[in-house]
């Protein structure tokens, strides 16, 4: 655990840390290429739902962490970006990649998958986070 900072406000002491898990299960996998993060989310074409994934990197495309954020039905999921974009600046994230599977095997983006990938473009360019 991270201390930031420790400040006295009349009273009222406010503290702010931030919490990183330790995790050595992805050890050192760099994301070089598209088969790379086939590679890393491999389980995800077994599943049965629909699963939202927001994979996590460092500055040299170092995985830093790997989140399986949301889970929908057979053919619909429902993500928050404010909550993309909390997690990627809570682990210092460089960049992002998102990823989610179609049960119907239809790799293809469907019209909202565009959509929503380009209002997660726009809100994550803002904190100069990358997509």
């Amino acid at each position: 655990m991270k201390k930031l900072f420790s400040e006295d406000y009349g009273g009222l002491k406010l503290k702010c840390q931030i919490i990183k898990e330790k995790s050595d299960n992805y050890g050192k996998f760099i994301i070089k290429n598209s088969s790379d993060i086939a590679k890393l989310l491999e389980p995800m074409q077994k599943a049965d739902k629909e699963e939202f994934v927001l994979v996590l990197l460092n500055s040299k495309n170092t995985v830093i962490g790997v989140n399986k954020l949301y889970i929908g039905n057979i053919d619909n999921i429902c993500i928050s970006p404010r909550e993309i974009v909390k997690i990627s600046l809570l682990a210092n994230a460089r960049s992002v990649i998102i990823a989610h599977c179609h049960c119907s095997d239809d790799p293809n983006p469907s019209n909202e998958d565009k959509e929503t990938t380009k209002k997660l473009n726009e809100v994550l360019t803002k904190p100069n986070a990358c997509l």
